[in-house]
């Protein structure tokens, strides 16, 4: 994932800034315990201004480390896509809005319908909004 992230950085989002119809981002957060810096590649679905993301890990039973930062710190993330960073809020989404906005989701990245066939717990989904 280094290396991905590495050369989507210098290529602008060139490189490994799609997958299928699915486009990537990384996302910089702080870890909630070390606060070290971190960077996470993930693909985004674009909501109007604001990005939305899902804490999937491929289906594993494990949450995302970068879901439990963003829930400890919302307001200390910053979302790089093709090159650009921009400040971002994050904010958790569920109930109805969330139930709106997952057959979008799967549309980009039908694989996240396969990933929660393997796991029991519910993928958070997290909007992000420029601050």
């Amino acid at each position: 994932m280094k290396v991905n992230t590495k050369l989507y950085r210098i290529s602008g989002g060139r490189l490994f800034g799609r997958f299928d119809r699915a486009e990537m981002c990384v996302l910089h957060h702080r870890g909630r315990k070390s606060g070290e810096a971190r960077e996470t590649p993930l693909v985004f679905l674009r909501d109007g201004e604001d990005t939305i993301v899902v804490g999937s890990m491929g289906g594993s039973p494990k949450m995302p480390a970068w879901v439990h930062n963003l829930r400890a710190a919302p307001d200390a993330v910053t979302l790089e896509v093709r090159g650009r960073r921009t400040p971002v809020l994050a904010a958790e989404v569920d109930g109805a809005e969330r139930d709106e906005l997952w057959p979008r989701l799967l549309e980009i990245w039908p694989a996240w319908a396969d990933y929660q066939l393997k796991t029991e717990r519910r993928f958070p989904v997290f909007r992000l909004s420029a601050r």
